[in-house]
């Protein structure tokens, strides 16, 4: 059986002659729970990183994108992650007035459920999508979960079917 071990040493005098002492610490079981833990985040990454829906955490203090997956920068159309991040997010609400209640939201209750909201793409393009939005703690400070479905689709073929009901 391997087991894991942490090695300590020291010098000491032992009867008036310099000896080393060495102290040995089965760290087995720690450093199974870590790799333990490692698997977890690459698989929780992984899921987070293949998802459909768009994925942010969002800074609260300074409003920066600290993580986008590739499907929220797929949604406003940017080709990666990177390229989203570094975009401005006020460039990409329709209206100044949707931004200010959504951010009024955020402030007075720190979440968002299922709200339907107007963005607008790179290439201009004006979608509908359902954002939903929950404090965490990222990397040691206040930030906010986004999660963001385009419903665009969904929503004209209601429009369309209420249309047809009409005539």
């Amino acid at each position: 059986r391997e087991v894991d071990t942490f090695v300590n040493t020291h010098t000491i005098e032992f009867g008036g002659v310099p000896a080393r002492v060495f102290t040995m610490t089965d760290i087995t079981e720690r450093k199974h729970a870590e790799r333990k833990v490692r698997e977890n985040e690459e698989r929780l990454n992984e899921i987070i990183q293949t998802s459909p829906i768009g994925f942010a955490i969002v800074d609260e203090e300074s409003d920066d994108r600290v993580f986008v997956n590739q499907a929220m920068a797929t949604i406003f159309g940017y080709e990666t992650p990177e390229a989203f991040k570094s975009a401005s997010p006020a460039e990409r609400w329709v209206d100044g007035d949707d931004a200010a209640f959504m951010r009024d939201i955020i402030e007075r209750t720190r979440r968002v459920e299922n709200q339907t909201i107007r963005r607008r793409g790179v290439d201009g393009n004006i979608f509908t999508a359902l954002m939903n939005t929950a404090p965490i703690t990222y990397q040691d400070r206040r930030s906010r979960v986004v999660w963001l479905i385009d419903i665009s689709d969904r929503v004209e073929m209601d429009n369309a079917l209420r249309e047809s009901e009409r005539r």
